[in-house]
């Protein structure tokens, strides 16, 4: 079997069976990728359930997410909360914070969740001068260039034992390892995986997954903070 078409089969097979959407995230995942043409950009939802499992395992108290779109993994993230928890998400573009918002609000989830506009290395810059940590779990989801700057600040604003979870560590078209020196992207990620897997703070692994409509192997990374 081609392999791609077998990633498609497996992709779909763990969705249709174990993650199934409600219908406002299959919903917000659908309009998001036809609104903003970001089709295959939010996360599957077998990796949003697995966001939610996370969640319930680790009861946090406080979440912060770097990367909201249009707040399709909020919503997952959300799903696992307890009544008194919280969630932080930082996103600059002002459509998808717009669309995010409303999707939050539709949920009924306005009291447990908070977005905000703006460069993330900003947010989290004020966010750590205003020492508005500590965390319990961070998703970090947003472009890949600033992935070392956005762990740095993870890990200054995370509680000891907060889980990290890093999206999307093995690119697209690119040999696994040794991307092109001219792909800029590629190389960053890579750089970031580096810096990752020796932080001395963090243990860390990364978890295979099959992102985009085509089902290509990606990777979650998930850390714990020492």
């Amino acid at each position: 079997m081609n392999t791609t078409k077998q990633n498609q089969d497996i992709r779909s097979y763990i969705d249709s069976n174990f993650a199934k959407e409600d219908e406002l995230l299959r919903q917000v995942r659908e309009k998001g990728s036809a609104a903003f043409q970001v089709p295959g950009q939010e996360i599957p939802p077998y990796v949003g359930k697995l966001l939610y499992l996370f969640v319930k395992l680790r009861a946090p108290k406080r979440v912060l997410e770097i990367g909201t779109l249009c707040g399709y993994s909020t919503l997952w993230l959300a799903k696992g909360l307890s009544p008194s928890s919280r969630i932080i998400s930082l996103e600059q573009q002002p459509l998808f914070v717009e669309r995010a918002r409303a999707n939050i609000a539709h949920a009924g989830l306005t009291n447990q969740v908070e977005i905000r506009l703006g460069k993330a290395v900003e947010s989290l810059s004020t966010m750590l001068k205003n020492q508005e940590g500590p965390f319990d779990l961070i998703l970090i989801d947003a472009d890949k260039k600033n992935y070392a700057a956005y762990l740095e600040y993870a890990v200054s604003l995370a509680a000891p034992g907060a889980l990290l979870l890093i999206d999307n560590l093995i690119p697209r078209e690119s040999e696994v390892g040794s991307p092109n020196p001219e792909d800029a992207q590629s190389c960053a990620v890579y750089e970031f995986n580096q810096i990752l897997s020796a932080h001395p703070r963090l243990d860390c692994v990364l978890l295979p997954t099959l992102a985009g409509e085509r089902g290509r192997i990606d990777a979650l990374g998930i850390a714990i903070l020492n």
